[in-house]
């Protein structure tokens, strides 16, 4: 214990004052002590319910905010939260957000609208809900594509939500507004692609028509669906779907005002309302160039300002009419000059433009050819010219061929991907002929269709697209009007890394082979183009057989082509093989001489002996009477078993129906009797015993039936296994139960 007396406390220790709850030092080792909830990934994440109370707004606006700005719920390494979280960085950048002002007066202005309606003064309710208060989308399309690039990379989803709306019918939250603006988006998203050449596959599924097309080195895919009329479903929340179909007609529409002014043309395009009336729907639009007429355009803002003037001063008095007239005319003057002068401004600067282009190719002329051998020498440049080649061939594959589209064909998807190709349409809906001399193409889709133009090629629309996939014109006679059709192959399924080809694909890639994929004769061909029609039956006469001729030397060179190249290929394969048996023939040649060595030895060793004719006919005959006996002696054999077996079967069988041999008791058996008699000991029939009842194959016998002839003989086995006393008792509870059954059957006769 040492020197510490009993009754006194023991005395603190130095280290305790200066280690002391609220003391630096103690800070310094071993910390502040934090709360629960303060620190870690508590305060990263925040819940759906906390964020909603702190921005102050509902849930559906909290929504709409997010979906808007591009946030979405987080998963947390630590997943011991159970609802949704959101990061608190997110929230705190939505708090921010100019749009959150918008919605509560939105609010606010609505609850006015709404207390008119209680009132029952709708035209005030109307009015008021026309001059709400809008919100545009502009800062968040710059805010999250800060490049053009990157809403080029995520513009799939906009086009197919945008292409799937314009299709739906009014229901809700979709008004005829927003489907036909979207409607006016993608006929000026395929006019693009249709002008600028930029589409390269087709595929036409159950769900609609894939496209893709290559905008500024983005391949951009997207389905169309089939015009049919459209149900939406009850599990599609469409109020979340008009969110985002909000969000991508404003980005559709920055990325359309980028792609068109890049061409030299003004967005938005015009309508003509008479061609889309009567279904057009590419010819409907009308391009115009930026800097088209500049003088004009001069004039035309000068002629605004003169009816601006004019129109003011028919509410002035009559003297400052005169005046103003006056100065009306001095001002006209002065536009005409001034058009004049703009106008020769022009030309002097075309006139420059052009001489020093000229000069600049001179100059670049010989630098070119310099340019072009080192090009020609690395192989990544030959590469992406072999690419620009097959571009150009692909984009030029439909020139000079005019298509006239009948009814029943899908218009708007084969305008879209004939134009896009270089091709032009006709069609009833755009006020054409179908005699008209341009027409190459026929299509149609119907079985039963009367050929009567001798000049055009009839064909399904299949063709168009399969043509399209695989960048040449296939032969027309697989696709002709009421034929069974070749395959759709699908042009984004790679056939090397799936590992297997089909058939129909294997003789495409011999065409595109012969064909050097497009060639010239493809591209524009001469059998169908330029041909015009004369007015005397014998120059017709004479037109018809030009054509025929000339389209039989093009299948005839098409089959020379698919030739020679079946002949180099054996050429090569010859030129191996020839090689191989060059190095294999001294080989040959000194095994030959060995063998021929070793097989005169055995020939002079041993001497063959050839048979007589008297000795084959000997050796036949000692044949035919061995074979003879060996069947006489199985004969016999088989009588003597037949004659010894019978008797011993008899036998068995009588036993087998009357007597049973056992030593020992070993269980009753039915139609049988345990006894001693004259064969022994065993089961003997029991002639007293009641007949089984069987059942004859041929009858036709019921379940139930079945079930009571066992229950019987159940209880038979049962009964006579049983004792005496046995018997009794359950004969009685039987009865009993009988009994009971009766009582009940009497009961339901009473009830009925």
């Amino acid at each position: 214990m040492g020197n510490r007396v009993k009754g006194k406390k023991k005395l603190k220790s130095i280290k305790t004052k200066a280690l002391d709850k609220n003391s630096k030092r103690r800070l310094a080792t071993l910390g502040k002590k934090t709360q629960k909830g303060h620190e870690g990934e508590a305060i990263q994440y925040i819940t759906r319910g906390r964020a909603v109370k702190k921005l102050g707004i509902t849930l559906r606006d909290f929504r709409r905010l997010c979906i808007l700005k591009g946030i979405y719920p987080r998963e947390p390494k630590n997943k011991r939260f159970s609802k949704t979280v959101y990061h608190v960085k997110d929230i705190t950048f939505l708090a921010h957000e100019p749009l959150l002002e918008k919605f509560r007066l939105f609010k606010a202005y609505m609850k006015k609208v709404s207390r008119h309606l209680n009132r029952r003064d709708h035209k005030e309710a109307n009015r008021m809900y026309e001059e709400r208060p809008l919100y545009s989308l502009e800062h968040l399309v710059r805010e999250r594509y800060p490049r053009f690039t990157d809403s080029l990379a995520d513009l799939d989803d906009a086009l197919c939500l945008i292409h799937l709306f314009s299709t739906m019918r009014k229901l809700g939250t979709i008004t005829d507004q927003r489907t036909e603006n979207c409607l006016r988006l993608t006929r000026e998203w395929q006019l693009y692609v249709a002008k600028s050449r930029s589409l390269r596959k087709t595929f036409v599924s159950v769900k609609g028509i894939y496209y893709q097309a290559d905008v500024m080195g983005h391949s951009i895919t997207w389905i169309v669906p089939h015009k049919f009329t459209q149900e939406a479903p009850r599990e599609v929340d469409f109020r979340v779907m008009s969110t985002f179909l909000e969000f991508y007609e404003s980005l559709l529409g920055f990325v359309l005002f980028k792609l068109y002014h890049g061409m030299g043309l003004h967005y938005p395009p015009r309508l003509d309302q008479s061609l889309e009336e009567g279904g057009a729907h590419l010819a409907c639009i009308q391009l115009e160039n930026l800097a088209n007429n500049p003088a004009k355009a001069i004039e035309d803002k000068m002629d605004l300002g003169e009816e601006s003037e004019s129109d003011a001063g028919e509410e002035s008095e009559e003297e400052e009419n005169v005046s103003e007239s006056e100065q009306q005319q001095k001002s006209k003057k002065r536009i005409e000059t001034l058009a004049k002068q703009f106008s020769k401004i022009v030309k002097d600067e075309a006139k420059s433009n052009k001489k020093a282009k000229q000069e600049q190719s001179t100059e670049d002329s010989g630098s070119d050819d310099d340019d072009d051998d080192v090009f020609a020498a690395d192989e990544e440049a030959k590469k992406i010219t072999e690419n620009s080649n097959l571009v150009t061939a692909l984009t030029n594959l439909f020139k000079g061929l005019t298509f006239w589209l009948s009814r029943e064909v899908p218009f708007e998807s084969l305008e879209f991907v004939i134009r896009s190709l270089g091709g032009e349409v006709l069609s009833e809906e755009l006020g054409g002929n179908k005699n008209d001399k341009r027409i190459t193409h026929f299509v149609s889709d119907r079985p039963n269709l009367k050929m009567n133009n001798d000049r055009c090629e009839y064909v399904q629309p299949q063709w168009v697209y399969d043509s399209c996939n695989f960048k040449i014109l296939l032969p027309v006679k697989r696709y002709a009007p009421g034929a069974s059709l070749p395959p759709h192959l699908s042009p984004f399924v790679n056939n090397d890394a799936v590992g297997y080809t089909p058939e129909y694909a294997e003789e495409i890639e011999k065409l595109q082979a012969a064909a050097g994929v497009a060639p010239e004769q493809f591209v524009t061909p001469k059998l169908l183009r330029d041909i015009t029609r004369k007015d005397d039956d014998e120059d017709a006469e004479d037109d018809d057989v030009d054509t025929n001729e000339k389209e039989e030397e093009f299948v005839n060179d098409l089959k020379e082509e698919l030739l020679a190249g079946e002949r180099l290929k054996q050429a090569k394969k010859k030129e191996v093989l020839k090689l191989v048996e060059s190095v294999d023939s001294d080989d040959d040649e000194e095994s030959e001489e060995e063998e021929e060595e070793e097989s005169e030895e055995e020939e002079e060793k041993v001497e063959v002996k050839q048979p007589t004719k008297k000795e084959k006919k000997k050796e036949e005959k000692k044949k035919k009477e061995l074979a003879e006996k060996k069947e006489q002696n199985k004969k016999r054999k088989g009588e003597e078993i037949s004659k010894e077996e019978e008797p011993v079967k008899k036998v068995k069988k009588n036993k087998e129906e009357r007597f049973i041999l056992s030593k020992r008791f070993s269980g009753s058996r039915p139609g049988y009797v345990f006894k001693y008699g004259p064969n022994g000991l065993g089961y003997y029939i029991d002639k007293n015993a009641k007949r089984v009842v069987t059942f004859k194959a041929g009858k036709a016998v019921s379940n139930r039936a079945k079930r009571q002839a066992q229950q019987k003989e159940e209880h038979d086995m049962r009964k006579m296994m049983m004792s005496g006393k046995a018997k009794r008792l359950y004969t009685k509870m039987q009865h009993g139960i009988n009994r009971r059954k009766e009582n009940a059957a009497q009961l339901k006769r009473r009830r009925k």
